[in-house]
């Protein structure tokens, strides 16, 4: 009987695992006047709820940690220099289990707008027409193409049709013949904007 619990007692031992470390980063690029959050709660353990993990942060990537052990699964930085840091969190069980993520960070010195650009198919139709709207070419240099965002002004009136929104395609139906200016805002992940436009006629049936 104590041998049969010895073996149980073994058993359990081998059967603990170490946390499992994961975490955003928002923005996820952006110039150094930016405040970054961080955000550890994706951490998770198979045998604790994730609320008693413990983690702590190197900002830097420097090896040297920048803050202590903490259930708190946030955290703010500001960078004072322009870089790609290789930020690191490391999370902890009860047990005294760690596991490390590392991601990459891009701080750079200018605020850098993002570069709109669409066309339209056709740009030449009757007001039965469908037209179909891409802005697929935008860009920017340090967000991601699919975290940035599109709104669109159909008549270049002052009014914006559209909030932001993530799908960079749209399909748009005019009731009055004419010719129209479009104008499409990119925002990227910092919400710096800049506008492009461009002309279409829709015509009689």
């Amino acid at each position: 009987m104590i041998l049969a619990i010895g073996l149980q007692s073994c058993e359990k031992k081998e059967d603990k695992k170490p946390p499992v470390a994961a975490f955003n980063i928002s923005p996820s690029n952006g110039p150094f006047t930016s405040t970054f959050n961080f955000d550890g709660s994706a951490t998770t353990d198979e045998n604790e709820p994730t609320s008693s993990l413990q983690v702590r942060w190197d900002f830097e990537g420097d090896g040297i940690f920048d803050t202590e052990f903490t259930t708190a699964k946030t955290a703010e930085h500001k960078y004072e220099a322009a870089d790609t840091y290789a930020v690191g969190m490391e999370a902890m069980n009860s047990e005294g289990w760690t596991d490390y993520e590392e991601k990459s960070l891009v701080v750079y010195s200018d605020s850098v707008t993002p570069v709109p650009s669409f066309f339209i198919d056709p740009d030449s139709a009757s007001v039965a027409t469908i037209f179909f709207f891409n802005a697929t070419a935008s860009s920017d240099q340090y967000t991601p193409q699919e975290e940035l965002l599109y709104r669109w002004d159909w008549e270049n009136d002052g009014t914006w049709d559209t909030p932001f929104m993530t799908d960079s395609t749209f399909y748009h139906k005019y009731e009055i013949i004419g010719v129209y200016r479009v104008m499409l805002e990119v925002q990227n992940n910092i919400t710096l904007t800049d506008t492009t436009s461009r002309p279409i006629h829709v015509h009689e049936l």
